[in-house]
């Protein structure tokens, strides 16, 4: 992966009080083409947090640490990520 020297998303939000709408839009376009891109090769990341996004100079979000990503040929019974960001009905 190139160096991503904007930080990551997490460290944006605790710096900002509130993200414009416009910037919020341009990343999340980016995470969804990101997303759709991996289910098209039927890949899912299964960690989705701000932690693991990251921002290019350019503004550019993407997505980082694909250590929990797997190939989805069936369900999955096994609970993984981040608890900090889990739904409650997970927990």
């Amino acid at each position: 992966m190139e160096y991503m020297n904007g930080g990551t998303l997490f460290d944006y939000l605790n710096e900002v009080t509130c993200m414009p709408i416009k910037l919020a839009v341009e990343y999340l376009r980016d995470i969804i083409e990101a997303l759709a891109y991996m289910h098209d090769k039927s890949i899912a990341h299964r960690d989705i947090k701000p932690e693991n996004i990251v921002i290019s100079s350019e503004g550019v979000a993407k997505l980082c640490d694909f250590g929990w990503s797997a190939v989805v040929e069936t369900s999955r019974k096994t609970y993984c990520g981040t608890f900090d960001y889990a739904p409650p009905e997970i927990l």
